[in-house]
């Protein structure tokens, strides 16, 4: 299970990557390090 700061870390990236909404930048960035 990703630590709140590793999910906090990779939404950071996807918003830096491509902008978009808070949001769905975090849930995004879960789904993906749940993958892991």
């Amino acid at each position: 299970m990703p630590s709140h700061h590793e999910i906090a870390v990779r939404a950071y990236e996807i918003y830096l990557a491509r902008g978009g909404n808070e949001i769905d930048n975090w849930l995004e960035a879960e789904q993906e390090l749940r993958q892991d």
